[in-house]
């Protein structure tokens, strides 16, 4: 039937030639200008994946429910804090006014928690106010009621009634009394006044010193930019490019301001940019490599131009059926260009050495263009078929965006044949009726023809030794990349782009920054008792480094908190009181006399109990003190008048620090409905549940250290999201679906092999030469130190589809060849037109995948170097390992049967007599007419 086939489709060719190109060429620029027009790629990973997975599914629901998930970051840095600030102020207002609003954020507005500013300090700290005000509430009592002097003198009787009776107060309260000392020395010397005594330990602000903003390590500030989201739509490119031109535009106003960029989305959109550019810079390259190759190697230029034709062709309807299904590219199927080229040129390359065979055996144009179609077209078929399964077992995973690719993939595949079948051979005869004649002199040799023979008569004579040698070669290769584990799996996605942007660099910086990581689990809690629950069961794992909710925000131990400020709220009232009390100097002398005497017995007693250090620091304030006195013994106008001044002063300082104090002295808690609109949008879901982030301890962009952490975080939270979960279980789905595809792929080209040779042997032969040719590939990556990755995962299929398409061409020779009369001592088969074509096919790819490897994406290079790796294996298995099983499992090539061969049985020299070639309606593979 396949012959019947052949024939028919030939003979349409050679009559209508002219309708063939016509109706080819104009397909392909219809669908070419569909695709040109409508075809779009998609940057949504969670699409890639698939919505099936409950993991996706999560995801996206906390994508929803929280702002900044997947936020881009923006990084500010200045000399000047504030004229930092300032920029991200300015950039809010920016975004928020855009045509497109972005939601921002990058500041709490501290005057949102006013007057329960204290409930963030810790608890400790609002004792130790409480019990220092407690100590100090005699003198200061006296300060405000009698003056200065008279805090001097209460402070003495205070200290006294320490040193007798320890516990009647705290010494510690007590720190304020040498700065007192202090303010008091400088106002009378007529210098600027210091910190006020008590800001130590009556804090007039408790968030002072803070301006609500999140900054790194090193001194960047950060804000937070969601991107645009919208139903049907994939808007993260356009969101990444709108936020940098509005950063442009700030530069200009902000100058001094260094502005960065990064974050998951901004990763996704610069990846695809350089993907993109890559891949059609490389499908340019390899386009014209090849077509020099093929130039170079065939000698003359009409035949590779009309080959580019076809496959061009090919590519362009490809394209067209992707954007009718599934309508877009995405991640995985944007090598499918490249792909077209490879696998396309090297059905054309397998034709036109036909072809070429053909006319050199004396046929005419038309007559070699159907002798190459029957008698070629059948291996060229099985190979086009075998890798087109191969790419459909890919329907069999989970993974939506590698099934897209893989029906995309096996279509192109199919496109190709067709290209190469049909219109090659049409443009093929339009040619040779052109004008002039003849329109080409096929080559007549190929350059490494002794080669090829050299190897026909190894494999014939030594095919034991061949597979021997093969054997441990391949027991080598497994030593290397198996055995010693030199050929490893590398998850670290971070790592395949390009290291010279900025957003790859400072994400690689984010990892080590709690204030920039965004590698964090996420999960949604009903309530805070859950929340405490699970938050304090997550931070006593060990892959966890920390955690971050609604918790961190509302005050921890509140009711413990309210009580200390209500004890707090009663003593400062006490002290709040002012009487009229002024700053007598000789009451001022007096008091510090008082003072001076109790710290004198305050030093004895220091030296009594063994303290010399503390008793050292109490005789130097009694001397500080003494020398007060003396000087406020007879003081000058100019003395008095400071004095004055600074009692005022201390007066004025103590109102507004008691009244700042009873301002934040809460009476209620702070809840989650208080908080600010930005933070509340970022702790608390748009349904009401909180957020919970869990922070790895180690980096997670490695493997081991990721399964640790998602596995543990998923036995405390069955119900968790985020990027590193999204990571783990996307890495896991795509290497147990290219490794299901892989075995089904195998059977499935098992069982169309059986059925298109008629028998077991060549499959199993094809099959054992594949596997042979992927050892070898993977003991070449081992070799270079080429780890796998989620990236050139892609390519293992592809270089499995060419590896069983070398075997194929290759059994298909040695059929025919043992089926024919032979003329030379060893059958030619890696010295036909078959193996010529081999041999450049396998060229042409390492030339055009090979233009991958010039990528700056790590992943794109990484797919060339593991293509042209894997094809050289393959390369080296097809011309080695599969003649020679052939020649061990069917035993040498029978003699030639030249019974009824009119005039002499030999030649010259002593070799067989060519027979003259088979009819052209002839079986190739039926082999001459007995006598």
């Amino acid at each position: 039937m396949a012959g019947s086939l052949s024939k028919l489709l030939a003979r349409w060719i050679v009559r209508r030639p002219g309708r063939v190109v016509a109706l080819g060429l104009t397909l392909s620029v219809l669908l070419g200008a569909l695709a040109w027009g409508r075809l779009g790629i998609s940057t949504d990973r969670l699409a890639l994946i698939g919505e099936r997975h409950r993991y996706n599914r999560i995801f996206r629901q906390l994508r929803d429910e929280a702002g900044d998930l997947d936020a881009m970051v923006v990084l500010l840095q200045a000399s000047d804090r504030a004229r930092t600030l300032q920029c991200a102020d300015a950039l809010a207002r920016r975004l928020s006014a855009a045509a497109r609003p972005f939601r921002v954020f990058h500041r709490v507005p501290l005057d949102a928690f006013h007057g329960k500013q204290l409930l963030f300090l810790p608890l400790h700290t609002l004792t130790g106010i409480e019990r220092r005000l407690r100590a100090g509430e005699r003198p200061l009592v006296a300060l405000r009621q009698r003056g200065l002097g008279a805090f001097y003198a209460e402070s003495g009787a205070l200290v006294r009634e320490l040193v007798e009776e320890p516990g009647a107060g705290d010494a510690r309260g007590l720190s304020f009394l040498p700065a007192f000392v202090g303010g008091l020395e400088r106002a009378l010397a007529g210098e600027a006044a210091g910190e006020p005594p008590w800001a130590a330990w009556v804090p007039p602000d408790a968030l002072a010193g803070r301006d609500g903003s999140t900054w790194t390590g090193d001194g960047r500030l950060v804000v937070l930019v969601q991107p645009w989201r919208a139903e049907g739509e994939d808007l993260v490119e356009a969101s990444v490019a709108a936020l940098r031109a509005e950063l442009d535009a700030l530069r200009a106003e902000f100058p001094a301001v260094e502005v960065a960029l990064t974050g998951e989305p901004v990763l996704e959109a610069d990846e695809l940019r350089t993907y993109r550019a890559d891949a059609v810079r490389a499908t340019l390259v390899s386009l014209l490599g090849v077509a020099l190759l093929v130039l170079i190697a065939m000698k003359r230029w009409l035949g590779p131009l009309l080959a580019l034709v076809a496959v061009s062709s090919a590519v362009a309807c490809t394209l067209g059926v992707a954007t009718i299904w599934p309508g877009r590219l995405n991640l995985i199927s944007l090598a499918l260009c490249a792909l077209m080229v490879g696998l396309g040129i090297d059905y054309a390359i397998h034709w036109i050495s036909r072809y070429d065979e053909e006319r050199i055996r004396g046929l005419s144009g038309e007559a070699a263009v159907e002798a190459a179609l029957r008698r070629g077209g059948r291996a060229i078929a099985a190979g086009s078929l075998t890798t087109a399964l191969a790419f459909l077992a890919t329907l069999f995973t989970e993974v939506a965006g590698i099934r897209e690719f893989g029906v995309i993939a096996a279509v192109g595949v199919l496109l190709s044949l067709v290209a190469n079948l049909v219109l090659l051979p049409a443009l093929v005869i339009l040619a040779d009726r052109g004008p002039g004649g003849r329109p080409h002199k096929p080559y007549s040799a190929w350059p490494r023809s002794r080669l090829a023979l050299g190897l026909d008569r190894l494999v014939e004579r030594h095919p034991g030794r061949v597979l021997a040698g093969a054997a441990l070669a391949t027991a080598l290769a497994l030593g290397l990349s198996l055995g010693s584990g030199r050929l490893r799996y590398d998850s670290d996605l971070l790592a395949l782009q390009d290291h010279r942007l900025d957003s790859v660099r400072l994400a690689s910086e984010m990892l080590h920054d709690p204030a920039l990581a965004n590698m964090f689990a996420a999960a949604l809690v009903d309530d805070l008792e859950t929340l405490r629950r699970v938050e304090g069961q997550l931070r006593a794992l060990p892959s966890v480094g920390d955690t971050a909710s609604v918790l961190d925000v509302l005050p921890r131990q509140q009711p413990e908190k309210l009580a200390a400020l209500a004890r707090l709220r009663a003593r400062a009232a006490a002290v709040s009181s002012r009487g009229g009390g002024g700053a007598d100097a000789a009451a001022v002398a007096s008091g510090l006399a008082t003072f001076a005497e109790a710290l004198e017995v305050a030093g004895s007693a220091a030296l009594r109990a063994g303290r010399p250090r503390d008793a050292g620091q109490v005789v130097a304030l009694q001397e500080r003190a003494e020398a007060l006195v003396e000087r406020l013994s007879a003081p000058s106008p100019a003395q008095r008048a400071r004095l004055a001044a600074h009692a005022d002063a201390l007066q004025a300082q103590l109102d507004a620090a008691l009244a700042g104090l009873l301002a934040e002295c809460a009476s209620s808690p702070i809840t989650s409905e208080e908080l600010p609109p930005g933070l509340r949008e970022r702790l608390i879901g748009r349904s009401g549940k909180l957020l919970l982030r869990v922070y790895p301890a180690r980096s997670v962009w490695k493997q081991e250290p990721l399964a640790r952490f998602v596995t543990e975080v998923k036995q405390v939270v069955p119900d968790v999201g985020g990027v590193p979960v999204s990571f783990y279980e996307s890495d896991r789905l795509i290497r147990r679906g290219y490794l299901r595809a892989a075995q089904i792929a195998l059977l499935f080209v098992l069982c169309y092999l059986v059925v298109h040779f008629r028998s077991a042997l060549h499959p199993l032969a094809a099959a054992t030469t594949l596997l042979v040719g992927a050892s070898w590939g993977a003991g070449l990556l081992a070799l270079f130190d080429l780890p796998l990755n989620p990236a050139n995962l892609l390519a293992l299929p592809l270089t499995c589809g060419i590896g069983i398409d070398y075997a194929i061409h290759v059994i298909h020779r040695e059929r025919e060849v043992r089926r024919l009369p032979v003329s030379l001592a060893a059958p030619a088969v890696l010295a036909t037109s078959s193996g010529r074509a081999v041999w450049l096919s396998s060229l042409t790819t390492i030339v055009g995948f090979g233009a991958l490897t010039l990528s700056s994406h790590r992943g794109v290079a990484s797919i060339g170097w593991t293509v042209c790796l894997g094809v050289l294996g393959c390369l080296l298995a097809a011309v080695l390992v599969c003649p020679a099983l052939l020649r061990v499992v069917a035993g040498p090539t029978a003699a030639p049967r030249l019974r009824g061969l009119a005039g002499p049985k030999t030649q010259p020299g002593g070799g067989y007599r060519r027979p003259p070639p088979p009819e052209l309606g002839d079986d190739p593979e039926a082999g001459p007419p007995e006598a």
